[in-house]
């Protein structure tokens, strides 16, 4: 399905859209490099912004929130990434339904957060 941003009259949708993806950008290139601290703070960022543009509810909302929730997994912070990974889930299924990659993505995160830990009924 489609999605059009809420209605934000006098903002930029270009302007922030260009700056999150280069946040995204930034991120992805620091957690290649092990750098998941500064990855977390540039997609903190892109997620604020994308949340602002697009609503709380937005699949590329999600995915920035699936992102974050790989930096706190990377950084050993299992419960936050437990957090976003579960964020990003619930508004996965809602958005795309539960068949969609995104979906599916989303719960095999989850899945090994609970594993790790030791939720095992639930992963």
């Amino acid at each position: 399905s489609t999605f059009a941003p809420p209605d934000r009259a006098g903002s930029s949708l270009g302007d922030g859209d260009q700056r999150v993806k280069q946040l995204i950008d930034e991120g992805h290139e620091n957690f290649r490099k092990g750098n998941y601290q500064r990855a977390l703070k540039v997609w903190s960022e892109a997620h604020e912004i994308r949340e602002r543009l697009l609503g709380p509810e937005h699949p590329d909302t999600a995915r920035v929130l699936n992102a974050i929730g790989n930096a706190h997994n990377k950084m050993g912070q299992d419960a936050q990434a437990l957090d976003f990974y579960s964020r990003a889930l619930s508004i996965r299924e809602q958005a795309l339904g539960p068949g969609h990659p995104d979906t599916a993505r989303a719960l095999s995160n989850l899945g090994i957060v609970r594993h790790k830990l030791g939720q095992l009924d639930e992963a």
